[in-house]
C-alpha cells in the first residue's frame, strides 16, 4: 500500500484518537525501507496528561515472542542450543509427558503442550504468575493434547518454556540476555523487558478498556511472564528492529 492510498483510506478511522481526552496509539508505515508515515495520537497516561510519542513503551504483548525466537536463534548460532533436542535437556521440573517435545516443536507451536491461559490468567487475581506457575499448571495435567509435530496450534504455554530455556543456555536472566543480545546491537534504546517493579519501564503506555470507554485496563496476571511477553516498546525501536532484520 502507497502512503497517499494509506492516507485517504485511513485518516478518517484515526481521527476518535486524535482527541486530546483520549489514550491513544503511535503509527509508523515504512515503504521501501523507509518512513513514508509516521504519527501519534492521545494520551500515554490520561491522570497524568502524557501524550503519546514516537519513544512511549507500549506492552507487546505476544509480539514480545519474535523475540524469542532471535534469541534462540543467537544461541543456536554459537552452538550453544540444538532445535532437535528434546527439551528435557535444557528444562528440569516438567512432568513425564513432556519427554517426547523436541525445541523446535516450541519454536513452531507445534509440542502439543496445554495451554495455561484460561485456567489461570485473569485480571481479578492479585498474584502475577510465574514460570513455576505455569510448570505446576502442566504438573497438573497427565498428558499432551496431541502428539508433537503433528499439527499446529498457538502455545504461550510452550513459549514461557522457550523463556525458561534461554535462562538455562546462556546463564543469564530472559531480560539481560534480550537486551544485551538484541535491543542494543538494533539500536532499541527505549526497550526493556519488564520486571518485578513496573514503575522502572520508562515512557510507559498505559493500557485501557476499547474506545468510548476508557477503563484503566493495564493490570493482567500474566503480565509478568517471559518468553511469551513481557517486552515493552516504542515506535522508533520497533523501527530500528525491522531494519536490523
Amino acid at each position: 500500500m502507497t502512503n497517499s492510498n494509506f492516507q485517504a483510506n485511513y485518516m478518517n478511522k484515526l481521527k476518535k484518537y486524535s482527541d486530546a481526552v483520549n489514550p491513544g496509539i503511535a503509527l509508523l508505515v515504512i515503504e521501501n525501507s523507509k518512513i513514508s508515515f509516521e504519527s501519534t495520537y492521545g494520551f500515554a497516561y490520561l491522570e497524568n496528561k502524557i501524550k503519546i510519542d514516537s519513544k512511549s513503551n507500549f506492552r507487546m504483548a505476544s509480539i514480545s515472542k519474535q523475540f524469542t525466537g532471535m534469541a534462540l536463534a543467537i544461541l543456536e548460532e554459537s552452538a550453544k542450543l540444538d532445535q532437535n533436542k528434546y527439551i528435557t535437556e535444557y528444562l528440569s521440573n516438567l512432568p513425564k509427558y513432556c519427554e517426547q517435545i523436541q525445541v523446535r516443536h516450541l519454536i513452531h507451536h507445534m509440542s502439543g503442550l496445554p495451554d495455561y491461559y484460561v485456567a489461570l490468567c485473569s485480571t481479578d487475581k492479585k498474584i502475577p504468575l510465574t514460570h513455576d506457575d505455569v510448570c505446576d499448571f502442566l504438573k497438573s495435567k497427565t498428558s499432551l493434547d496431541f502428539t508433537p509435530g503433528s499439527k499446529f496450534e498457538y502455545s504461550n504455554t510452550g513459549y514461557n518454556l522457550l523463556g525458561k530455556l534461554i535462562e538455562n543456555v546462556s546463564g543469564l536472566s530472559y531480560k539481560n540476555f534480550i537486551e544485551n543480545n538484541i535491543f542494543k546491537k538494533a539500536g532499541m534504546k527505549n526497550s526493556t523487558i519488564i520486571s518485578s517493579s513496573e514503575s522502572k519501564i520508562k515512557n510507559k503506555v498505559i493500557g485501557y478498556s476499547e474506545w468510548p470507554m476508557f477503563d484503566l485496563n493495564d493490570y493482567h496476571t500474566g503480565n509478568y511472564l517471559l518468553g511469551e511477553d513481557g517486552v515493552y516498546s516504542s515506535l522508533t525501536d520497533m523501527y530500528n528492529w525491522i531494519m536490523a532484520i
